[in-house]
This record gives C-alpha cells, structure tokens and sequence, in this order.
C-alpha cells in the first residue's frame, strides 16, 4: 500500500491524467473463480503459489527483433 500512497500523492500533486490497473481483473472467470474461493469450498487456504510466464515474440514491440530471432533458428 505505501507505493499506492505514493503513486496517488504523485498524481494529486500533477496535472496529468494517470491510469493504473491490473489486467484480467473484470473478466467473468475470474469473478467466478474469486466466488468459489471465498465460498470456502476450498477449505483453509495455507498457501498460495503462483508463476504466469508472458513470453511470446508476437506480442513484444520490436518486431524487428523477434525477425532477427526467427531468422536464427533451424
């Protein structure tokens, strides 16, 4: 919370419109797998242990590069 305290007192203190966020927060499947956690149906929760790895050449931005890459490999 102290880097969103931070981040809110930059953008108070600017004239600047500033936008911060999560992706994937509002889809459906996530709503729903956030209701069946909280419904308890999974018992106590001890742990929790996460890894969401985004590597994927056609979605960087420098196309040029991931040419490069792709000219590379046999």
């Amino acid at each position: 919370m102290e880097d969103n305290r931070a981040a809110l007192k930059a953008a108070k203190a600017s004239d600047r419109i500033i936008q911060i966020g999560s992706q994937r927060r509002s889809g459906p499947n996530y709503h729903a797998a956030a209701q069946y956690i909280q419904s308890g149906k999974f018992g106590d929760i001890t742990m929790v242990e996460l890894t969401w790895n985004v590597n994927q050449p056609g979605r960087w931005r420098r196309p040029d590069l991931v040419a490069k890459m792709q000219r590379g490999r046999s």
